[in-house]
């Protein structure tokens, strides 16, 4: 895949979480769940094209926005997966915690 096709993958994310967001916010669970899954996919896919910095940045986001369609889905569908929400923040957070050493280490070393 070329750097085109990648940018434009990654320019749909963020728009499709406001949207899902929105929706979630609306009361429109069916809309919210349906944008939920592209988001997820092109995150994954962001996550998996990326190194170093980027890759962790994007697995914080990545876990991010895992935690919250499961939060999403517990509060709108009543399922009771609000403890994967937990599991997905716990995971951002780790990851956060290996990142901002990383970051330190990075802005030294130029």
């Amino acid at each position: 895949m070329n750097n085109k096709y990648t940018k434009i993958i990654s320019d749909l994310h963020y728009p499709l979480w406001l949207l899902k967001d929105f929706m979630w916010m609306i009361k429109l669970p069916i809309i919210s769940f349906i944008l939920a899954v592209p988001t997820i996919i092109i995150s994954i896919y962001m996550y998996l094209k990326t190194n170093g910095k980027s890759k962790l940045e994007n697995q914080m986001v990545l876990a991010w926005l895992c935690a919250n369609t499961t939060w999403m889905c517990s509060e709108q569908f009543e399922m009771p997966v609000l403890w994967l929400s937990y599991l997905f923040f716990i995971v951002g957070i780790i990851t956060l915690i290996f990142y901002i050493p990383y970051l330190f280490l990075q802005n030294n070393s130029e």
